[in-house]
């Protein structure tokens, strides 16, 4: 029996094939005619299984779909768990229509695996048959929106931890028949099964192959023994079209939370004054006519009501105060613990010449919104409507974002995100949206985000804007420190197509990768990079500059496979585990040459020779446990850290016999 040792997509790691390693990497596969293994131990390093993509280590063999069916069936044990599990973990028995080409770019094909896998719309694992359809052809590049995604087959009954861990043990079975494919998984609680009909969904990229086999996705050691594996003649079979559903996770919120429905939108105004929506406890929205004319100020406190009349001494609620807005208003929040009993909601959409509402703590960073009570990854506030502008509040522990923006036209002023479950600021529409009606022309000033750390402990970042965002986002004088992931992340899915561009400008970012109270990188893998400007080769043209990226774990400045991003004068220093080499990462698709092209202005520069430590004397300070502070108007002041020494925009540096001329890098 001939069996394939390969890595699909930027999987790694080995093969131990009853004792015989074999190291496997997206460039070096093996095809070796062996009999049955008695035994697997699959050393897996990297890989995932997405929404959008996958990648993962495999063993099979090569089936002909017209003349045999199989049954694969092992015993399955993870033994050792090397990094977070996330939720992009898995392993199990599966089988696919390609197995691509060499190379870390090949990451699209259409599989069935019967397994451990994530749950769409939940954050754990479970277990079941998931299906991906609709690829054509197995390159990163294209933007995919005919993939489809059903991972609703899940094994009910089944008792299965909400991530990887090390000692869990269960026996999968994966058969193809006549009729379609039958899953099983068998532990301590008995056995259970899915299936789903027809094959020739997988028929599409190689019409006269299928492979199948075993396979591993994550960091993690997994065990496979007891193999059997028959082939029986058989045939192929039709899958109808809706058999596999398209299910897309429901983020950044569940959407079944409101009744079923969309967010709530205000109802269009009317000669008696504007119509405006309360939330009841259902979920459902009531109109309620307010008269024309109000104060210009409303009151709003922890103690207030939705009978208050909105002065000082007799304030609101905040949702009240928020239901009763109108352009050109200011609500003003008391200091204190608002403790919501749900996300605070701000649906109003005001056109471009009706001016602002503003939401204003009385003293900044004195107004908290304390989410604690908040169910399955709500965010603290959700800013669906324009034209609000929200300065100087406090949002903190929410088990989603901090604060969420899917509107447009609104600004965040000295506001402060922490301790949350997902991203502490994000702006992020709903995935199935108009490209027309994504979040567009929102600013974010003067920000701080830290310590947002969701359950996986790999998600959650102190800005984002990612996944389905419009024109003309903005992120200005931010920090974002000590986050589980990401400092800025602006990732993009090839499912979804590339963001409309974003600027940052005079950010700051550093260590990111690990909470305040961490006082070592997380034993289980390095995670944070201060700056992630892009995902899965979705070119958006980005624009990041006069910034600076310092102690963090997994890098400071990264394109993430976004060859279109515009970098100028950033700074970068001790990112990553080794310094010079993370400071800066453009992955090896975009070569140096192509990489200087794209930047101007950045420290340590990258020229040949120029390493982080012979650019220190460049700095007044490279002391990194300095923490920077901010200014009574909301701008940066480094203390020192890491400005430059050198006066004027440009500086001379001699390379062999040219000089060349340069920025000093970031100036804030």
């Amino acid at each position: 029996m001939e069996w394939i040792l390969t890595g699909c997509g930027p999987a790694r790691g080995s093969v131990d094939i009853d004792g015989a390693v074999r190291q496997i990497s997206p460039e070096k596969s093996y095809t070796e005619e062996t009999a049955l293994p008695c035994s697997l131990v699959i050393r897996s390093k990297e890989g995932k299984l997405a929404d959008s993509e996958d990648s993962f280590l495999f063993c099979g063999i090569k089936i002909d779909p017209g003349a045999e069916n199989f049954e694969f069936s092992a015993l399955f044990s993870v033994s050792e768990v090397r990094k977070s599990p996330g939720w992009n973990s898995g392993y199990g028995i599966v089988c696919l229509d390609t197995l691509g080409t060499s190379g870390k770019l090949s990451r699209h094909r259409n599989m069935l695996a019967a397994g451990r896998f994530r749950a769409l719309k939940s954050d754990r694992l479970e277990g079941g048959l998931r299906a991906v359809a609709g690829h054509t052809s197995p390159g990163a590049s294209e933007y995919r929106p005919g993939r489809r995604l059903d991972a609703s087959r899940t094994f009910g009954g089944a008792a299965f931890p909400d991530r990887l861990e090390a000692g869990e043990s269960y026996r999968f079975v994966l058969r193809k028949t006549d009729s379609g494919f039958e899953g099983e998984v068998a532990d301590k609680n008995g056995s259970r099964m899915q299936t789903l009909p027809g094959c020739d969904f997988l028929l599409k990229q190689e019409a006269s192959s299928l492979y199948a086999g075993f396979f591993a996705a994550g960091s993690f050691t997994l065990t496979v023994k007891d193999i059997v594996v028959t082939l029986p003649p058989g045939g192929i079979s039709h899958t109808p079209e809706a058999a596999i559903k398209n299910c897309p996770p429901d983020y950044p919120y569940p959407r079944d939370l409101f009744g079923g429905r969309e967010l709530p939108v205000s109802l269009k105004d009317s000669p008696a004054g504007p119509a405006r929506e309360e939330l009841s406890e259902e979920g459902r929205r009531a109109p309620r006519r307010l008269a024309a004319k109000k104060k210009v100020t409303l009151f709003v406190s922890p103690e207030g009501t939705p009978d208050g009349s909105g002065s000082q001494s007799d304030p609101l609620d905040l949702q009240t105060a928020i239901d009763r807005a109108e352009p050109g208003k200011t609500l003003c929040l008391a200091d204190g613990l608002y403790r919501l009993a749900r996300s605070v909601i701000a649906s109003l959409a005001l056109g471009p010449k009706e001016g602002e509402i503003r939401l204003l703590a009385a003293h900044a960073g004195e107004a908290v919104l304390d989410g604690s009570d908040l169910s399955d990854r709500m965010p603290a506030m959700i800013i669906s409507g324009s034209g609000w502008q929200v300065e100087g509040l406090v949002f903190q522990k929410a088990p989603g974002p901090g604060v969420l923006v899917s509107g447009s036209r609104n600004r965040l002023i000295k506001c402060t995100a922490r301790e949350n479950g997902d991203t502490g600021i994000l702006i992020c529409g709903r995935t199935w949206e108009d490209r027309a009606d994504l979040p567009s022309d929102n600013e974010i000033r003067f920000c701080t985000s830290h310590d947002n750390c969701d359950p996986a402990r790999g998600n959650a970042d102190g800005f984002g804007a990612k996944l389905a965002v419009g024109e003309g986002n903005r992120f200005y004088e931010c920090i974002a420190h000590h986050n589980i992931d990401d400092g800025f992340d602006l990732y993009t899915k090839s499912t979804l197509g590339p963001i409309g561009a974003v600027k940052i400008e005079k950010c700051v970012a550093y260590r990111n990768g690990r909470l305040s109270g961490d006082d070592k990188a997380p034993p289980n893998g390095r995670r944070g990079m201060g700056f992630k400007l892009g995902g899965e080769y979705q070119a958006a043209p980005h624009v990041i500059r006069h910034s600076v990226a310092y102690a963090n774990d997994l890098g400071g400045f990264s394109i993430n496979t976004n060859h279109l991003v515009i970098m100028r004068h950033l700074t970068a220093w001790d990112n990553g585990a080794v310094p010079d080499s993370r400071n800066y990462s453009f992955y090896s698709e975009m070569d140096f040459k192509t990489a200087r092209k794209k930047t101007r202005g950045l420290l340590p520069p990258l020229l040949k020779g120029q390493t982080q430590e012979n650019n220190r004397w460049r700095f007044r300070s490279t002391d990194t446990s300095i923490e920077p502070q901010r200014r009574r108007d909301g701008t940066i002041d480094m203390r020192g850290l890491l400005e430059t020494t050198v006066s004027g925009r440009v500086l001379a540096v001699r390379t062999g016999k040219k000089i060349v001329m340069m920025s000093v890098g970031a100036k804030l």
